[in-house]
């Protein structure tokens, strides 16, 4: 159970990255390395919030490589993000913008 809810963790955390900074060199090796994940064994918890910003992804990612290796994790997932009530993916993209202020505010400590 450990291994799994760390990976849990690392998904959520890749997919937040991958969201914040699309464009980013390690946006690539994020897919490759989500794509090799039991995404299928995650808790509930963790594969709604995976739908909600995979699809975030879809919606606003134009890169090939990156929506193909999205597109295959949410299928992996057996769960759709329109299963969920508005005020849990109201919860889940708070969570995301908190993940992105919470990264600014890391990279503007680091600059000065």
């Amino acid at each position: 159970t450990g291994d799994n809810s760390t990976h849990q963790n690392m998904a959520v955390s890749m997919v937040n990255e991958i969201l914040s900074e699309p464009e980013s060199a390690f946006v690539r090796p994020m897919c490759k390395a989500l794509s090799q994940l039991d995404v299928g064994s995650f808790d509930e918890s963790t594969k709604s919030t995976l739908a909600v910003l995979g699809e975030q992804i879809v919606d606003e990612i134009s890169n090939r490589y990156v929506l193909a290796s999205i597109k295959k994790v949410l299928s992996s997932l057996s769960f759709s993000a329109t299963d969920l009530s508005d005020e849990t993916r109201h919860l889940i993209t708070q969570q995301l913008e908190e993940h992105n202020d919470n990264r600014m505010q890391n990279l503007e400590a680091l600059m000065s």
